[in-house]
């Protein structure tokens, strides 16, 4: 049987666009942070091999931080349906035995339970 023409189409892709915002100010994305400055409010996106997308901010050198900021709002448009993604920073008041529940959960991979 004689494939068609139409049967060697390639699969069409999707146009996806990624918009960030930090503190309600827009960010624009670039191909690499080594020519960004400290102030410059870039990103990149980053894929790895299993296809999960990374957005990464500046260091503070080559680009700037976003360490501090307390809401980061990603949204991601395709051909399709948007996608929204916030964060917000909560404070988070430490408790007394905070450092005991660090230790514990930094240890846990050395503790075996058996029976």
């Amino acid at each position: 049987m004689r494939k068609s023409k139409q049967d060697h189409k390639k699969p069409a892709t999707l146009r996806t666009i990624v918009t960030v915002k930090i503190d309600g100010r827009r960010w624009r994305r670039v191909l690499t942070l080594s020519r960004s400055g400290p102030t410059e409010r870039h990103f990149v996106l980053e894929t790895d091999h299993a296809g999960c997308t990374t957005v990464r901010f500046g260091d503070g050198v080559h680009g700037a931080s976003a360490s501090c900021a307390a809401r980061v709002d990603v949204t991601v448009k395709t051909d399709e349906d948007p996608i929204q993604i916030s964060l917000r920073r909560s404070v988070v008041t430490p408790t007394e035995d905070q450092t005991l529940w660090v230790a514990i959960r930094n240890r846990t991979h050395a503790i075996a339970f058996s029976g």
